[in-house]
């Protein structure tokens, strides 16, 4: 495992799971109606949501979990963009569901559609850096 490779896949994967993170949770769910409108009111209800979001800790946000399915990727010897999406889905969809069930089981924020819904969701967004990312290790 090559550090150089590890260091570039995690900025172009936090890249484009930031962009993907942004369109699907600020700019799509927010016009879906799911469960109790997890993604269009939950969070102002139970008094945890910014007004504003933060976006460069948005952004960082993604930094480890871009890092987390490079190193998946480099493991797996995924060299094809198809591998690294297929291996950023599992690694997104085992990450959330893990992640949004602990919310479940210990907070009100969540209701149960929510917590089946975003790992869902966490999926595609991984999906989506695991394949910038092998897209970019695959020519290097």
């Amino acid at each position: 495992m090559d550090t150089k490779r590890v260091a570039i896949g995690t900025v172009v994967g936090g890249i484009s799971m930031f962009v993907a993170a942004y369109l699907i949770w600020s700019l799509l769910l927010p016009t879906m109606s799911i469960g109790d409108n997890l993604w269009d009111g939950a969070f102002e209800a139970a008094g945890v949501a910014r007004e504003s979001p933060i976006l460069w800790a948005f952004f960082l946000s993604n930094v480890p979990a871009a890092a987390l399915v490079t190193l998946a990727i480099e493991r797996g010897g995924s060299s094809t963009i198809g591998g690294g999406v297929k291996i950023g889905m599992i690694v997104g969809f085992l990450v959330w569901s893990s992640v949004d069930l602990a919310y479940y089981g210990n907070t009100t924020i969540f209701d149960l559609t929510s917590t089946l819904v975003d790992p869902l969701l966490a999926t595609v967004h991984f999906g989506i850096g695991g394949g910038a990312i092998a897209a970019v290790l695959g020519r290097r």
